[in-house]
């Protein structure tokens, strides 16, 4: 059955004003409260629209399914997407008292350049981690070593720039 263009997009509408209500419950139980809720709904509807557009053709049945995975699968990956690309920055660490520095009034300068004088792993290690937020995981297989080994020299590298921050470090 063939149906004309104007009236598939009246269609759609009202597949989207049924379901729109859904797809919002759906992917705030997985975001939370989240500003981002309403542009992961739009995605999943601008999904249906532009891969599926027989979609107002399927029955109630096969529509609320279709767009039940769809919605939650696009949230996930949001989600998954969203944590991947959430960064600590060198600051927060010092707040958070990881590393244990006696003068709290630093400046990103000098975390910055106490990083820059790290021994060449902990450098590394310290830009992957901080400034392009790669997990343990990752780091561990760019450098062919267990997720402890990067823990710990993670840790390591934590106390060096104690020692460098407190003016104990001797570069030699």
């Amino acid at each position: 059955m063939k149906i004309r263009k104007g009236f598939k997009d009246e269609l759609f509408n009202k597949f989207f004003e049924k379901n729109a209500d859904f797809v919002y419950n759906t992917v705030k139980n997985i975001l939370g409260n989240d500003d981002s809720v309403a542009d992961v709904v739009q995605e999943v509807f601008f999904k249906c629209w532009r891969i599926k557009p027989e979609i107002v053709e399927y029955s109630e049945l096969e529509q609320l399914k279709y767009i039940s995975i769809c919605a939650k699968n696009m949230a996930i990956n949001y989600y998954k997407k969203r944590k991947r690309e959430e960064v600590i920055y060198i600051e927060d660490i010092i707040e958070s008292e990881q590393i244990k520095c006696p003068d709290k009034e630093l400046s990103g300068i000098q975390v910055s350049d106490a990083v820059m004088k790290l021994p060449g792993i902990y450098r590394d290690l310290f830009s992957m981690k901080y400034i392009y937020g790669l997990r343990n995981s990752e780091m561990a297989e760019v450098f062919g070593v267990s997720e402890s080994t990067i823990r710990k020299r993670l840790q390591r590298g934590r106390k060096v720039l104690e020692d460098i921050l407190e003016g104990n470090w001797d570069e030699a």
